[in-house]
């Protein structure tokens, strides 16, 4: 994911699981949406794989609180408290606002080492218009 609050927009890089087999390569879509049009939630997964609380953009009906689709921001994690803190700093980073210069959590996803943006995606997310 990343954000550029100069377009107000989110970008998200999604691994679409497209077989049963975790050891395949799955395809990688990448959505765009309108800053405005985004809603952080909060819920909670009970499931096999997913235990805990995690954090989704709920991407709106432009004007509406009417959801048109979801993508996950976070893993699971133990804490709503810190689910909330996160979605708090990307509000205020898009606004504008200060935000902490420490990062609360230091270690990376371990799935950083495998986004490859293509070049011209790569080049929007990061610049101004």
């Amino acid at each position: 994911m990343r954000l550029n609050r100069k377009r107000q927009k989110i970008y998200i890089y999604e691994h679409r699981r497209s077989s049963w087999n975790p050891w395949t390569e799955w395809p990688v879509e990448i959505r765009v949406f309108h800053w405005d049009e985004v809603r952080g939630e909060i819920t909670f997964e009970a499931g096999r794989y997913n235990q805990g609380y995690q954090l989704h953009g709920a991407v709106c009906q432009p004007g509406t609180n009417r959801v048109r689709e979801r993508f996950a921001l976070t893993w699971t994690v133990g804490d709503p408290e810190a689910l909330r803190e996160l979605w708090c700093y990307y509000c205020r980073y898009m606004q504008y606002q200060p935000v902490p210069e420490e990062a609360r959590f230091v270690e990376h996803p371990q799935q950083w080492g495998h986004i490859h943006w293509p070049e011209e995606m790569d080049t929007e997310s990061r610049t101004a218009p």
